[in-house]
Order: C-alpha cells, then sequence, then structure tokens
C-alpha cells in the first residue's frame, strides 16, 4: 500500500484542530497526524534542482522518529500507532533509502507522510500543521492537488486561548507558556494568519473547506458530512465519536483578557478584525505602553526558545510583519 496525502488541516492554532485531527481519524479510510513544521519552521531550503541533501532527510527522519504524534494517544480518534514499532519501521523503509543520495521535497513529504498511513493501514493521509497556512506556495509545490481544511478564530478567543494554553500543562510547563507569551507577538501572529487564510481562500478558493468548531452547535454531523463529501471520501458517521474537549481550559474554568492585550490587539490587527467581521473590544487610552517596554526583555529570554523551534527565527520574525 503507498498511502497518498490528500488535504492539510490548517489556519489559526488554537482552534479545534487538535479535536478536528480525531474525528478525521475516526474515519476507516484517513490517517491524519500532526504536526510535522515541515513546509513551515522546521522547513529545509531545497538546492536549486528542488532537492534535499541526504542529510537534510537523516534530519527529518530523526525528527519524525523523535515526535510523539498526538498529545493524548489512547484517546478515541487519536493515531493507533503513534511511537510504536510499526510506525517507525515505516518511517525507516520509507525515508532511510533517501537519507543517502537524498530526494525532490514531493518525494520526502511523501514518504515521511505516507508511513502513517501504512502504520495506521489507511490509504489516505491528512497532515495538521495550522501555521502552514503561511506557506500554502510550498506545499503545492509538493502535493498540487492538496485541499486545505482551514480554521480561523476570532482575534480575542484566539489570544486567550495562546495567554493561558499552559494551563492543561504541569506548573513548569505552565510557567514556560506564560513566558513566552507578549500581546504584541500574539497579535502578529494572528494577523498573519488572518492575512494567508484571506490570501488563501481568494487564490485558492475551490480547495478550501472554512471549518468552524464554534458553529458546530447541533449541525455536527451535518458539518462532517459536507466536510467528507469535499475531500471526495465516503461517507463515515463521524459526528458524536470525539467528545469536545478544550485544550487551553480543562478544568472549565476560563481566564480573560487584560486591557494592554486587546489594546494591542487592536492597534496591530483592526483593520483584519474588521474586515472579518468580528466587533472591536473596548480597552483604556495608554494601557498598551507597559508591554511596549517589555517586549525587548520578552525577546531576550525567549531567543533561546525560538532557536530551538524555528529553523530559520529572523525569517519567521520578518514574516510577521509582511503586508
Amino acid at each position: 500500500m503507498s498511502p497518498r496525502v490528500i488535504a492539510f488541516v490548517v489556519g489559526t492554532s488554537r482552534g479545534g484542530t487538535t479535536w478536528l485531527s480525531k474525528v478525521l481519524n475516526c474515519h476507516p479510510r484517513i490517517a491524519c497526524f500532526g504536526e510535522s513544521g515541515f513546509f513551515g519552521r522546521h522547513w529545509f531550503e531545497p538546492d536549486a534542482d528542488g532537492r534535499l541533501s541526504g542529510t537534510q532527510v537523516r534530519e527529518k527522519f530523526d525528527g519524525a522518529i523523535a515526535g510523539t504524534w498526538g498529545p493524548h494517544t489512547g484517546d478515541v480518534g487519536t493515531l493507533r500507532r503513534a511511537n510504536t514499532p510499526e510506525l517507525h519501521a515505516a518511517l525507516r523503509e520509507r525515508l532511510e533509502p533517501m537519507t543517502a543520495a537524498g530526494g525532490t521535497v514531493a518525494e520526502v513529504f511523501d514518504a515521511y507522510a505516507g508511513a502513517f498511513g501504512v502504520a495506521e493501514g489507511k490509504p489516505l493521509v491528512i497532515e495538521k500543521t495550522p501555521h502552514h497556512v503561511n506557506h500554502v506556495d510550498r506545499i503545492l509545490d509538493a502535493v498540487p492537488d492538496a485541499k486545505f481544511i482551514v480554521t480561523l478564530r476570532d482575534p480575542y478567543s484566539f489570544m486567550r486561548s495562546y495567554k493561558f494554553q499552559g494551563q492543561q500543562y504541569d506548573a513548569e510547563r505552565r510557567a514556560h507558556a506564560e513566558r513566552v507569551y507578549h500581546p504584541i507577538t500574539c497579535a502578529l501572529i494572528w494577523r498573519r494568519y488572518f492575512r494567508s487564510v484571506f490570501e488563501l481562500e481568494t487564490t485558492h478558493a475551490d480547495r478550501v473547506f472554512r471549518f468552524d468548531i464554534g458553529a458546530l452547535a447541533d449541525r455536527e454531523e451535518a458539518v462532517l458530512d459536507d466536510l467528507q463529501d469535499f475531500l471526495s471520501v465516503e461517507r463515515a458517521p463521524l459526528a458524536g465519536q470525539v467528545p469536545r474537549d478544550n485544550s487551553s481550559f480543562p478544568s472549565g474554568q476560563r481566564e480573560e483578557l487584560g486591557a494592554g492585550d486587546v489594546w494591542w490587539m487592536n492597534r496591530i490587527a483592526g483593520p483584519e478584525i474588521d474586515a472579518g467581521g468580528w466587533p472591536r473590544r473596548s480597552a483604556g487610552g495608554m494601557v498598551g505602553l507597559l508591554p511596549a517596554l517589555t517586549l525587548p526583555i520578552w525577546a531576550v529570554r525567549n531567543f533561546g526558545h525560538l532557536r530551538r523551534t524555528v529553523r530559520n527565527p529572523a525569517r519567521y520574525a520578518a514574516s510577521l510583519f509582511r503586508r
């Protein structure tokens, strides 16, 4: 069996993509995995012929072997073969031959993603990395017939979820989540997401399925049926199989944004908020001053984290300001 990549789940993070990937994994023919960052934060620039070197393929292989591939392995809809000998064997069989001579980006990604389909025994594969929405051209170069399931969360809910995402973890990881948050960078990230989603929907409208977890309510079955039609797969009874959860607020207690958070979101992403039809929240006059003063300190404290998680930190930072 040679599994085929058919779609990518992209868009704003903290927008229900984990729940959606679990639902897709309940389909008897679909294996949904993530987050690889293959076309984004873990991107390798190919040579002039579009090829990755054997060394680069080796790094991809090592990263895939070390990956966890699902936050709640064992829950309904998670990968059955995540971190198992079956997955490692499939990755080894498909990727290791290229660690000598290398391969094109398309060949390497096909081998990388297809291993999950082999391990799960499913012919169709979907990859889920929200920030890949910022790199659609790279994806289409490698997978020309790819479709996109897109999430776009409202700015204030995104910011609140981003700010308090550490609540689901232990004390050490909560402290880390608090340290990497800053309202200015969060607003820049959301604005970049919005612009990329708008460009994708404008340029490739026929390839896009907009998914809004907040609008499911009593329409879960109809929405998931429409999604399966969009993917051109036979319908399976997916509704109700995976309980909806909240990875940012697992206890159900929701923290609220501060005035400085709202001020910077409005200041940086106001036109995008208006274009998306969301009402702007009000904030005080000078409440954005303190976050502005603390930004250099934040940057110094998080420089090491950025270098560990992003292959080209300078390019990533510059991309947030792209018009």
